[in-house]
């Protein structure tokens, strides 16, 4: 059982009666028997999981019912919960400052490709056209390979995450060794992810209309199915559908199926770059419109790659909760239902 045992602490010995120095001192009762957490774990998972001894056990003990999660708190309300997030994911990033370049490279990468696929079209305008389904057959493409990357890329940032909350050494190196190990699957799961999101684009009309309503519904059931696809791909050796059916499992037995993701992080993260772009914006306005510019489009590059980075530390520490009812150090029981609201 190793360490995902409990351990009850033994009793010390006292001496006999109330002042019996040096009569013989009463046995220590024999230690509870130990009582294994996590039975149901994978050897995938308990490899991931190997030192969470360092960890702590959550209250839910599985059951999403005995701990509240977060009501419709709106806009402020995940500031709050994106502020409450930010520094405990900080502190886990700057263990591995290097994982910034991910989300970096990943935009670069996306950008090039995007200017390249439109000016082989002969620009946007030839590449979108009027005709949405003649626009989707020919922007499915240079999107399956977008979200390919992305979330290769993300799959990078949860493997380094993963290794740094479970107190090991980490680099950007043996991260990429990590997602390039389960490559095949991650390229198919973009593949499948740009085919989701195509078919709801062409689902949605006016605004109200049933098929942005059913649009929307899908893509809502999409994201909440595949919350914990990424990790689990990672670490668990399924096939991509099987990855999802077990991501969407894993998300209502731990947090309930009335409940749905929040981007509490790039909320947060946003409203803290927020005075960075005003200052841009007042000195493009009063010194210098290259100088304004440059520090508005620095602050959005920054928030990107930092926003993306954290994420996929977020992603990580839930996963372990996911899996184990176990609280990544650093974190709360609370923070990990802080993803969510009810819907």
């Amino acid at each position: 059982m190793g360490d995902f045992d409990y351990f009850a602490g033994s009793a010390a010995a006292t001496p006999v009666g109330g002042s019996g120095w040096g009569a013989p001192a009463a046995p220590a009762p024999a230690p509870a028997p130990q009582r294994e957490l996590t039975p149901d774990l994978s050897p995938e998972e308990r490899q991931m999981l190997a030192t969470s001894a360092a960890t702590t056990w959550s209250n839910t003990h599985g059951s999403p019912s005995s701990y509240s999660p977060s009501g419709r708190l709106g806009f402020m309300g995940s500031i709050r919960v994106g502020l409450q997030l930010l520094p405990v994911c900080w502190r886990v990033l700057m263990q591995e400052p290097s994982l910034l370049w991910v989300p970096l490279i990943v935009m670069v990468l996306d950008g090039g490709l995007t200017f390249g696929y439109a000016d082989a079209f002969g620009g946007v305008a030839n590449l979108v056209g009027p005709n949405k389904y003649a626009a989707a057959i020919k922007v499915f493409p240079l999107l399956a390979v977008v979200c390919s990357i992305a979330v290769v890329g993300q799959a990078v940032v949860v493997a380094a995450a993963t290794e740094l909350l479970n107190g090991k050494r980490s680099s950007l190196g043996a991260a990429w060794l990590t997602a390039c190990g389960q490559l095949p699957r991650l390229v198919f799961f973009g593949v499948v992810l740009a085919c989701e999101r195509t078919l709801t684009s062409l689902l949605r009309g006016k605004r109200w209309s049933p098929g942005t309503l059913a649009a929307n519904a899908i893509d809502r059931a999409w994201d909440f199915a595949t919350f914990l696809a990424i990790p689990i791909l990672l670490y668990e050796n399924l096939p991509v559908f099987q990855a999802v059916a077990r991501s969407g499992k894993l998300v209502a037995k731990r947090w309930g199926v009335q409940l749905t993701a929040r981007a509490v992080l790039s909320i947060a993260l946003f409203v803290v770059m927020f005075p960075l772009i005003m200052v841009g914006v007042v000195v493009a306005a009063s010194i210098s419109a290259v100088l304004g510019v440059a520090i508005i489009v620095i602050g959005f590059i920054g928030m990107i790659a930092i926003s993306g980075a954290l994420t996929g530390v977020l992603s990580a520490a839930l996963y372990r909760f996911a899996v184990s009812g176990l609280v990544a150090p650093g974190f709360s029981e609370a923070d990990m239902w802080a993803a969510f609201s009810r819907r």
